[in-house]
């Protein structure tokens, strides 16, 4: 039972070439059923010795150090970190700017999925943020009273960029190789 949805997904992968074997989630059963396996051997081993006493001992006190350690960390190597790497990042960015306003598009062009990231990018951004989403091809319509505020880009695709280089100066706000966030300063400020 615990090894049926390991071997499955193991043996497409090895069919496919896949790596879904690898996600923590698709392998939710094998935990529980371990767990559940675990907690009736040392149950029915508990009884006198002290060598199962130290072991239950010691697993209690590996759960809570990684309980701690989960509750610390901004992201975890289960929670797709590739998709949301630069978000703490990008969030930090614009949360300190006064007046900001966030323009991303439903058409990323690195495959992730818009919703999913934006999601979990709002969940770091404080209230004071205002979003503008717009799903290509359709170009987000900036107005000039939204140029007061101190605009930028996540994630553009390069038809966005190139959109929107032709009213604004588009540069990045992360000192990374591949930034997830960009500033826009209009070009001509009387327009």
């Amino acid at each position: 039972m615990s090894f049926t949805p390991i071997f499955i997904l193991g043996l497409r992968d090895v069919i496919s070439g896949g790596q879904l074997s690898t996600e923590a989630r698709y392998l939710l059963p094998s935990y529980i059923f371990a767990q559940i396996a675990i907690s009736y051997l040392i149950c029915h081993q508990f009884t006198g010795s002290k060598f199962w006493k130290l072991v239950t001992i010691t697993l209690v006190a590996l759960g809570i150090s990684s309980c701690i350690a989960i509750s610390q960390a901004t992201s975890w190597w289960n929670k797709g970190e590739g998709q949301n790497k630069y978000n703490l990042q990008v969030a930090t960015i614009i949360n300190q700017s006064s007046s900001p306003l966030l323009i991303a598009s439903g058409n990323i062009s690195n495959g992730y999925s818009f919703i999913d990231v934006i999601l979990c990018l709002n969940h770091m951004l404080d209230p004071k943020v205002k979003l503008k989403l717009t799903v290509e091809p359709d170009f987000p319509n900036i107005t000039s009273t939204e140029t007061a505020n101190k605009l930028f880009v996540y994630l553009p695709s390069v038809a966005l960029r190139q959109h929107l280089e032709k009213d604004f100066k588009v540069e990045s706000a992360m000192p990374v190789e591949d930034p997830w966030l960009w500033k826009l300063e209009r070009r001509n400020p009387d327009s």
